[in-house]
């Protein structure tokens, strides 16, 4: 589903403050209830993934790691979702990279950040909106 800016925006808010708010008030944090190696659960939202694009290399860095002053840093969260709004048939790479890096993409933003349970399923939200054809902002 082709949706423009405006709306994808106001469907993000909309969403993500209804389960965040009720999440607040119970959340706690794994590290603090665990022995500090359970990764932070995230959710990976874009509206287009292509080469050189913020949203690939966000999405690589996330899944794969990155190397930084001499060394390799390992991720430290998990991409427990995917969404992607726009899959132009030329450039792009979400499809690919879901599928290279075993993520899993899902077709609605509440979906992704409930992981389809009903309640937010996430510790945290990557959004990166910058590309993608919307003719109308």
């Amino acid at each position: 589903m082709h949706t423009d800016r405006r709306t994808f925006l106001t469907r993000l808010s909309a969403v993500g403050s209804s389960l965040v708010i009720p999440s607040l008030l119970t959340a706690q944090d794994n590290a603090s209830a665990g022995s500090g190696t359970t990764r932070k659960k995230i959710a990976f939202l874009g509206s287009v993934v292509r080469t050189h694009s913020h949203s690939q290399h966000f999405l690589d860095r996330l899944a794969l790691g990155y190397g930084w002053r001499g060394a390799w840093q390992e991720p430290r969260l998990e991409i427990a979702s995917v969404f992607i709004d726009q899959f132009p048939d030329q450039t792009d790479l979400a499809r690919q990279r879901v599928k290279k890096y075993g993520l899993k993409l899902y077709p609605e933003i509440e979906e992704a950040l409930t992981l389809v349970t009903g309640k937010l399923a996430v510790d945290g939200v990557v959004i990166i909106a910058e590309h993608g054809d919307y003719p109308s902002n």
